[in-house]
């Protein structure tokens, strides 16, 4: 046996404990274990993220401690919180744990919850972009693979508006832990614009190969393709400005122009802003009349894509919590319907939107009666308007 496969059972076998069973019922997808000797330690009001208690199930760390009992019961899969006396906690799969047949364990030791639960790629309390990123070959490869069906997409649907792209300004909001989409378009001849409230820095482990990778794709798969705006991001180890123009800020305060942009597109971002009114108005803001704007929006509650919609069940105090605790990660819950208003509101004229997610009939069934009785202002919503869970808008600002 190597020292380390020793050292890791000596370790185990002296921090790591059985969780007491039989696991008290919580309703939802909670269950919980009475810890009485360790509540010294545990969260409270004074202290909600005091707990350095690391969960196992079958011997493998689970990375989502310090949620509320709410959203353990809600959301579930694997969320946990060692809250004063009591271990409260969901199974990966929110399954009974009395019955699962797996093992639940627990370390209350720092050093191994530094290790095990507070990595800087899983820390919740980071935005996404400034999560130390998955440098593996896979995910590279993945990565530059999710960029090429995205931007593929997206070239698509400009083209298919008859407008060409050479020397066109393609603004995008919220580029995520890469420039692929943006980068992609300069390929095919726009001046890339990104604004990003947490614009992500350039890490030496993981861009140069990826757009070593993009690059090499690019030129086996689209001929069109010049590659030489990606070869200069590879010569500066980082985004000239000559090249592409990167602005930190939020969509709201971003210090761009009037009338600079020919296209202004995001994937998955719309849900995300603060402001609704003051995000859709810097839109229309910064389009060129006759621009266009293409924005594909996910109307689901990030924190569990099986359960969409659980976020509507709270009030709007306690969202607004969650949203500025989560980094708007989770989602900002607007429904379709008030997302189209406030756009047409901004000037946009809506060409179209083509529906791509629907809700499950399985758990709108289950949601439905919860959200009839949670007192929250969608609890009176028709299911015809709570339905559609994502969706591409066309917009034109008029000439």
């Amino acid at each position: 046996m190597s020292v380390k496969a020793v050292s890791r059972f000596l370790v185990n076998k002296f921090l790591v404990r059985r969780l007491p069973e039989p696991f008290r019922h919580e309703g939802g997808d909670c269950w919980s274990a009475a810890l009485p000797a360790l509540r010294r330690y545990a969260d409270d009001e004074s202290g909600p993220r005091r707990s350095t208690l690391a969960l196992y199930e079958d011997g493998l760390p689970l990375q989502q401690p310090h949620y509320t009992i709410g959203e353990i019961r809600g959301l579930g899969i694997g969320r946990y919180a060692h809250w004063e006396d009591r271990l409260y906690f969901s199974t990966t799969d929110n399954s009974d744990p009395n019955i699962n047949g797996r093992t639940y364990e627990y370390s209350i030791s720092p050093w191994l919850y530094r290790r095990r639960v507070q990595r800087p790629e899983l820390d919740p309390g980071l935005p996404v972009n400034h999560r130390k990123r998955d440098c593996s070959d896979a995910q590279i490869r993945k990565d530059v693979a999710y960029v090429l069906g995205v931007g593929g997409s997206l070239l698509k649907a400009i083209r298919k508006l008859g407008v060409p792209l050479e020397g066109k300004t393609v603004l995008e909001i919220g580029p995520g832990i890469n420039m692929g989409c943006p980068m992609l378009l300069a390929a095919h001849g726009a001046r890339p614009v990104v604004v990003d409230r947490f614009l992500a820095p350039w890490d030496p482990e993981y861009h140069g190969r990826f757009y070593d990778l993009l690059r090499q794709e690019l030129a086996r798969t689209d001929p069109a393709a010049d590659v030489r705006p990606l070869t200069a991001l590879l010569d500066a180890r980082g985004y000239p400005t000559r090249i592409i123009q990167r602005v930190s800020a939020s969509l709201e305060k971003a210090p761009l122009p009037d009338g600079c942009c020919d296209f202004v597109w995001s994937n998955a971002v719309l849900e995300h802003v603060y402001d609704l009114d003051d995000s859709f108005a810097q839109l229309y803001r910064l389009t060129k009349p006759g621009g266009y704007n293409l924005h594909q929006v996910d109307f689901r509650d990030h924190r569990n894509f099986d359960k969409p919609m659980e976020y509507l069940l709270l009030s709007d105090r306690e969202f607004a919590t969650t949203f500025e605790n989560a980094h708007s990660d989770c989602g900002n819950r607007w429904r379709l319907e008030e997302m189209t208003d406030r756009l047409i509101a901004a000037g946009f004229e809506l060409i179209d939107f083509h529906p791509t997610e629907f809700s499950r009939p399985e758990y709108l069934r289950t949601f439905l009666p919860r959200l009839r009785r949670c007192g929250s202002r969608y609890q009176d919503w028709p299911v015809d308007k709570l339905q559609i869970l994502g969706g591409r808008y066309t917009l034109r600002r008029p000439a």
